[in-house]
């Protein structure tokens, strides 16, 4: 989904939900957030510097991505706008055996990336003391790496590329008691980074089988993410 269309989506979800909630209003400036996720999909291409076009597009869907993180936010006092910085950590990874006349190869295949985000946030000045409704966006930086491993045997992490991209979310709030809040969140992010792994050349067998042809010295991918993220987390102002 390009960013385009996820901020039309992120329009009409924000008609919905203010038409439903009014937000709380905020007494203290500062708000510490702890947060997981789940990203719907990604994709890892192995081969992205190939110079057969199909061989560079073809890629691994992998599972979901699920993680967890933190975020600082501050409200500027008198206004509806806010300013946080989160860190993240989120994996995902996925099967695909390599098949030979006598076994199935075992390849483990993924990625592990921390998202560092610096976001806006605007508050829907509706009037209510426990749910508040946002919206928000920002830029992000994509440091991570990909654990790939053949027959059990993990390569090593060799040079990355950290991504840059930007994101665009909606969200809720709702305060039972005071400074203690619950919020969930709808985000797209534009989420890319490269990686390169090696093998260390040790020969590597398989009940017995040398595989060592099988086992490429070096292994570059690219990385990217395209899902929905769902985010559920507690915050505690102050």
């Amino acid at each position: 989904m390009t960013v385009r269309g996820s901020a039309s989506v992120l329009t009409a979800a924000i008609a919905v939900l203010a038409t439903a909630a009014p937000s709380a209003a905020q007494e203290t400036p500062w708000m510490i957030v702890a947060k997981g996720s789940v990203t719907t999909s990604s994709q890892l291409y192995p081969d992205p510097n190939s110079v057969d076009l199909v061989a560079r597009t073809q890629a691994y869907e992998l599972s979901a991505a699920y993680g967890y993180g933190g975020e600082l936010r501050y409200r500027f006092p008198e206004s509806h706008v806010a300013l946080g910085l989160s860190v993240e950590y989120m994996k995902a990874s996925i099967d695909h055996p390599i098949p030979t006349t006598r076994d199935l190869i075992p390849v483990s295949d993924g990625y592990t990336v921390v998202p560092i985000e610096l976001t806006g946030y605007f508050l829907i000045p509706f009037s209510g003391q426990r749910l508040g409704v946002y919206m928000g966006g920002g830029v992000g930086i994509y440091p991570g790496w990909r654990e790939y491993s053949i027959a059990n045997v993990s390569s090593e992490s060799g040079a990355v590329t950290p991504g840059a991209g930007i994101h665009v979310l909606a969200g809720v709030s709702y305060q039972p008691i005071p400074r203690l809040s619950f919020l969930g969140e709808m985000k797209f992010r534009d989420l890319q980074f490269k990686a390169s792994n090696r093998f260390d050349g040790t020969p590597i067998s398989y009940h017995g089988t040398a595989i060592s042809g099988l086992v490429p010295a070096a292994a570059d991918a690219s990385i990217h993410t395209d899902g929905i993220i769902l985010q559920l987390g507690a915050a505690f102002s102050f």
